[in-house]
């Protein structure tokens, strides 16, 4: 069929790995193909959830000035308008950090949304749990959502138990985990090159453990490009060290399993590409429009000048994604929305 050979394609766009991380386009031992999961995935955010929140917002401090990053929003806001137009209720969910890049995005997309903050931690930084800081509203929100998706949005690493899980010889992974990730880095989230952020990152990926241990029917999604990311924890933690090519992969793989996860080389390519497995669904919905090249480039430029949004990569305040060329960057998003 048509629409077979079109998934196909999507997935095979998300093998790009520009940066050289190595998970682009992996999937989990034994699991469905990307091309199944973007159907899917895209086939039960259209039939099944009316309301849906999207988690973003990945915080560098080393940055010059310290800021957000651009990859996570963009793909976020894209995913919103797209959801927004099939008809659903989106939140967006992030921390104070990326507070005013989404702000700015959902005024540039005109976006009927609600953003949802945790608010700011004052002490116990590398303490902190959900049921202790989460505000009412988010809380009443998680209520009401039957989709909850996150695009680049760090998550904690293994620990010693959540390492075993699907393990082919445990005793031998066991064995490696103990020689490869100290305690002081277990339980911790952390960047590409294996930093420790904790201090400078909400646990928001506690939302996913605590709505699926109380309502099972939710639907959750990860999207990331790194290993590090909330989703990541689908893979096997032998199979995720094994393939990161970029930092300590076995220190910095996030244990954080959700019900689907794409991969990709940037983290907004996988959002794009879930929104044309929405449209090759749904032919009434503008992918195109949804996906302009010329209209995406002046929101990621009004990001970082008037939000201050970095490139995660480059360090830089520059309308830049994961240090990839604007020109490859879009591209490869223009390939997207094409297929």
């Amino acid at each position: 069929m048509e629409s077979d050979l079109r998934f196909q394609a999507l997935a095979a766009l998300l093998t790009n790995d520009p940066s050289r991380r190595g998970v682009a386009g992996l999937r989990p031992w034994g699991a469905k193909s990307a091309a199944d999961a973007l159907r899917d995935a895209a086939e039960t955010l259209l039939t099944r959830c009316r309301h849906i929140a999207i988690v973003t917002g990945f915080y560098i401090p080393a940055a010059n000035p310290p800021a957000a990053e651009t990859d996570g929003p963009l793909g976020a806001l894209a995913l919103a308008h797209a959801l927004n137009l099939s008809g659903k209720v989106v939140d967006l969910v992030t921390d104070h950090y990326a507070a005013a890049v989404l702000e700015q995005g959902c005024d540039i997309r005109d976006l009927r949304t609600k953003i949802y903050l945790l608010p700011e931690y004052l002490e116990h930084k590398t303490d902190f749990r959900l049921a202790r800081t989460m505000s009412f509203d988010i809380a009443g929100a998680s209520q009401r959502w039957d989709a909850l998706i996150s695009i680049e949005r760090a998550g904690p690493s293994h620990d010693a138990q959540s390492a075993l899980r699907g393990a082919i010889d445990e005793e031998q992974v066991a064995l490696l985990f103990d020689a490869e990730v100290p305690p002081e880095h277990r339980d911790r989230r952390h960047n590409m090159r294996g930093e420790i952020i904790d201090d400078v990152t909400p646990p928001l990926d506690e939302l996913f453990e605590g709505i699926k241990a109380a309502r099972p029917d939710v639907f959750t999604l990860g999207i990331g490009d790194g290993g590090n990311e909330i989703g990541m924890g689908c893979f096997p933690w032998e199979q995720l060290r094994s393939a990161i090519q970029r930092g300590p992969g076995a220190q910095i793989a996030c244990r954080i399993a959700t019900d689907e996860v794409i991969t990709a080389g940037i983290s907004n390519w996988g959002a794009y590409a879930l929104i044309a497995a929405m449209g090759i669904l749904d032919p009434k919905l503008p992918v195109r429009e949804i996906l302009d090249v010329d209209f995406e480039g002046d929101i990621l430029k009004r990001l970082v000048a008037k939000a201050g949004a970095v490139d995660g990569v480059t360090l830089k305040r520059e309308p830049t994604v994961d240090g990839v060329s604007s020109e490859d960057y879009f591209a490869m998003m223009r390939e997207i929305g094409s297929v």
